[in-house]
C-alpha cells in the first residue's frame, strides 16, 4: 500500500487528478486510521495508466470515458477524436507556419519595398493569397468560439435567496434549497430556475448565495430572504464541474476581447452568476463531476461610442531583484493538455475551495494582499528552458499558491506547504490602473517575449525547469499587475 503523497511525488500526479479519478470510480483508495489515503498494488497500476494516457495528452475526460469503455469499439471511438484533434492542431500550425515562411520569402526578395502589416493584411482578408486550407481551418476555430458563447437577456425574476459561509457553503445553501422546493414544489412552477455565485464578504470570508425562483405572490419562509432580480444582459458558456475554474476564465477572456460588449462593472450587477442545468444528476453522488453540467454568466453591457477609443499599448518593464525566502501554501495541478505558457488556464477555483476549507484562521496567515503566485513547471525537446522556447516549449503542470506570513494550524487535503528559497531573478512586468481591470486583460505573453528577447543566445545560462508567475488583485478579483520571473545563476 502506498500513501498518497508518495504516489503524487513518484508519479508527478496532482491531487486533483487522483481526486477526479476517485470521484469518477476509475480508481480507489483506503484512509488508514492515521487519516492518510493509501492505494493498493491493483489501484497503484490504474495510476501508471492514466499517466501513460496523459502523455498523449489525453483530456481527463476522455481518460475517464476510457477506463470506463467495456468494448473495443468504443475506446476506438474515442481513440480516432483524439486522433482528429491532435491532426487539427498539427495542420493549423504547420499552414501557419507556412504562411510565415512565404513572408521571410518577399522579404528577402523585395528588401527596400516589403512592408510586414500590409503584408500580414493582404494574407488575412478574403480573396488573397492565403492558403485556403488555413482559411478554412482559421475560420473553423473562430466558429467555435463563436457558437460557444452566447448573449441572453436575463428576464426580471422573484427569487428566494440564502447564503452561507464556513466548510461545504454550497453544499448547506443546497441543503435549504431542496427542502424549499420539495415543500412548495417550486420545480414544478412556470420558468422554474436556479443561480448561485460566490464572494467574500468585508472580513474575507468566502459566502455562498443560491437563489431559486418563486412565485411573486408567495411568502418566503425564514431564513430565505425575498429578493426581486431585475435580470439583465449576460454573456454565458457551459461547463462542467471537473473545469469550473478554467472556464470561468475563458469566459472572462472572451468579454474582455468582444467587439461589441464589455464587463457590467455596476455594483449591482457585478455578480457572476452560475446555474445547474439538471438539479436530478447534478447532486447525484453517483454522477461524476465530468458530467455536472453548469451555465455560467457574467453581467455585460453594450460598447458604446465613447468606449471604443484604442488602449495604449501596455509596456513590459524589468528589474533584477534578489527574492528571499518564500512560504507559499498551494497545490499541484497537472494540467488537461501540455500547452504553450501564456496559453495555459489555472485553475484558482479548486485552490480557492481547499484554502476556504482551513477555515477562520485562513486570513490570519495570509500574506497581506490579494496576490497569488504560480511556480510554472515544463518541458521542452530543445536545450533552452521551456519558457523561452519560441517553439516547441510546453507547460505540463503548475503549483498554484498564495503567499503565507505564518503557517496553517491545519492542512486540509491538497493543500501544501512550499518554500522558495532565496534566488535571483529578471522580472518582466506589466501593469494597468486597477479601476481597467474588469475590461482590460493583462497577458502574460507579452513578458515571455520579452523575456526571449531579453535571453536570446544566453538561453543556455538559466534554470531549465521552472519559472514564477505572481498576480496582482487589487480588488481582489481581477488582475492589474503581472509579473514573469526568470531564475538567474548564483553568483559564485
Amino acid at each position: 500500500m502506498q500513501q498518497i503523497g508518495f504516489v503524487t511525488d513518484k508519479y508527478q500526479i496532482s491531487h486533483r487528478t487522483l481526486h477526479y479519478c476517485e470521484n469518477a470510480g476509475i480508481i480507489k483508495s483506503v484512509r488508514k486510521e492515521n487519516g492518510y489515503r493509501y492505494y493498493d498494488e491493483a489501484n497503484e497500476e490504474k495510476i501508471r495508466r492514466i499517466i501513460a494516457l496523459k502523455k498523449l495528452e489525453f483530456p481527463l475526460k476522455s481518460i475517464e470515458m476510457i477506463c470506463r469503455a467495456t468494448a473495443p469499439n468504443a475506446i476506438l471511438v474515442i481513440l480516432k477524436d483524439h486522433y482528429l484533434n491532435m491532426m487539427h492542431q498539427t495542420n493549423v500550425s504547420y499552414l501557419l507556419s507556412q504562411t510565415v515562411k512565404k513572408l521571410i520569402s518577399d522579404l528577402e526578395m523585395h528588401p527596400d519595398s516589403f512592408n510586414l502589416f500590409s503584408c500580414i493584411n493582404q494574407v488575412s482578408n478574403p480573396g488573397d493569397g492565403l492558403n485556403p486550407a488555413l482559411k478554412g481551418e482559421l475560420s473553423m476555430d473562430e466558429t467555435k468560439r463563436e457558437k460557444e458563447l452566447r448573449i441572453v437577456q436575463l428576464p426580471r425574476m422573484v427569487v428566494a435567496s440564502i447564503s452561507k459561509s464556513g466548510k461545504d457553503p454550497e453544499d448547506n445553501c443546497w441543503k435549504e434549497v431542496f427542502k424549499l422546493i420539495k415543500e412548495y414544489q417550486l420545480d414544478e412552477q412556470v420558468g422554474f430556475r436556479n443561480l448561485g455565485f460566490g464572494y467574500n464578504d468585508e472580513a474575507g470570508n468566502y459566502i455562498y448565495e443560491l437563489w431559486i425562483t418563486v412565485p411573486e405572490d408567495m411568502s418566503v419562509p425564514k431564513p430565505f430572504r425575498r429578493i426581486e432580480f431585475k435580470g439583465g444582459l449576460y454573456a454565458t458558456v457551459p461547463t462542467y464541474l471537473s473545469e469550473i475554474g478554467e472556464v470561468w476564465q475563458e469566459l472572462h477572456d472572451l468579454v474582455v476581447n468582444h467587439p461589441r460588449y464589455e464587463h457590467d462593472i455596476d455594483p449591482l450587477r457585478d455578480m457572476c452568476l452560475e446555474e445547474c442545468l439538471d438539479l436530478v444528476s447534478f447532486h447525484d453522488s453517483a454522477t461524476p463531476l465530468s458530467e455536472r453540467q453548469l451555465d455560467l454568466l457574467l453581467p455585460i453591457k453594450r460598447i458604446t461610442e465613447v468606449h471604443k477609443e484604442e488602449t495604449s499599448t501596455l509596456m513590459v518593464h524589468h528589474r533584477e531583484v534578489t527574492l528571499e525566502k518564500t512560504h507559499l501554501a498551494g497545490t499541484m495541478i497537472v494540467l488537461r493538455e501540455a500547452t504553450r505558457p501564456w496559453k495555459k488556464r489555472v485553475a484558482w477555483y479548486q485552490l480557492a475551495q481547499i484554502l476556504y476549507k482551513v477555515g477562520s484562521t485562513m486570513n490570519e496567515c495570509i500574506h497581506d494582499g490579494n496576490n497569488t503566485w504560480t511556480i510554472v513547471y515544463g518541458r521542452s525537446v530543445n536545450p533552452i528552458p521551456f519558457y523561452l522556447d519560441s517553439e516547441k516549449g510546453k507547460v505540463e503542470r503548475v503549483f498554484a499558491a498564495v503567499e503565507l506570513k505564518q503557517s496553517f494550524s491545519t492542512y486540509p487535503e491538497g493543500l501544501e506547504n512550499h518554500f522558495l528559497l532565496p534566488q535571483r531573478y529578471l522580472v518582466f512586468s506589466q501593469e494597468i490602473n486597477p479601476e481597467e481591470s474588469k475590461s482590460i486583460k493583462l497577458d502574460f505573453k507579452a513578458c515571455y517575449e520579452a523575456a526571449q528577447l531579453y535571453f536570446k543566445g544566453q538561453e543556455n545560462i538559466l534554470e531549465k525547469g521552472y519559472c514564477l508567475e505572481r498576480d496582482y488583485r487589487q480588488d481582489g478579483r481581477y488582475v492589474d499587475k503581472i509579473e514573469l520571473y526568470i531564475p538567474l545563476p548564483s553568483i559564485s
